[in-house]
């Protein structure tokens, strides 16, 4: 910015979210509802809309889906921080999760 007031170039900035917002369907919801409690996981739903959908509202305009945490922890930075570091212990929930939907499904 001090470069185009030094030469009188006037410059606007603007911030633009490239990515739709990720509608969670119902019956989706459930299923991951039901596969974390067989699966001894607790749960949360949470109430408010959260930013880090990123773009996976582009595949829930087009399919049912959802967009679920396996919780790395409250006080970990977000996923894109510098600070991030992936936490090793959760990969086995991962697992637990995604082959729980996955056997619901094919069933």
């Amino acid at each position: 910015m001090e470069i185009c007031d030094k030469y009188e170039n006037p410059v606007k900035l603007s911030w633009t979210d490239e990515f739709p917002a990720t509608i969670n369907n119902p019956e989706c919801v459930e299923m991951i509802k039901k596969v974390a409690f067989e699966n001894g996981l607790t749960s949360k739903v949470i109430k408010n809309p959260f930013r880090w959908s990123e773009d996976f509202g582009h595949f829930t305009k087009g399919f049912p889906g959802v967009f679920f945490g396996i919780g790395a922890g409250e006080k970990v930075p977000d996923l894109h921080d510098p600070d991030y570091d992936f936490q090793n212990e959760i990969i086995e929930t991962g697992i637990e999760m995604f082959d729980g939907i996955l056997r619901k499904i094919l069933s």
